[in-house]
């Protein structure tokens, strides 16, 4: 087999840029969408967004297979908790254990952002 070809963080991370994310502290309704869009990734490599619910620690992740599919559509009916949410995008490499046949997920280039999901109607004030 080939030995894998090296990749240079730097490089990737310049060319690597979001064109598209939610401005920070925005606040969307419980059936809203949210869109997420890069360009100048490149192949082999995946792209992973998390959300983590500020106070319960919650965490929902969805995953681009390719990180040239260039998008992910969050619907945030699929977050179990309504309140302030952080989330961080990042690309994903799996790197080869030097010892072993172990695989490690690296993660390069990080966005990270906040927003807001409001209270769905007939719930209480504190966020679940």
């Amino acid at each position: 087999p080939l030995p894998p070809t090296p990749i240079d963080p730097e490089r990737i991370c310049d060319d690597f840029r979001l064109t598209n994310r939610p401005a920070d502290f925005a606040t969307v309704g419980p059936a809203g969408m949210l869109f997420f869009a890069w360009d100048g990734a490149p192949p082999g490599l995946a792209v992973r967004l998390t959300v983590e619910h500020i106070r319960t620690g919650s965490v929902v992740t969805v995953g681009a297979p390719t990180a040239t599919d260039a998008g992910i559509i969050l619907d945030v009916s699929a977050i179990p908790n309504w309140g302030l949410h952080r989330w961080v995008l990042e690309l994903v490499v799996a790197i080869l254990g030097a010892e072993s046949d172990e695989v490690a997920l690296e993660s390069l280039c990080t966005y990270s952002g906040v927003f807001y999901i409001r209270r769905p109607s007939g719930q209480g004030a504190v966020p679940r």
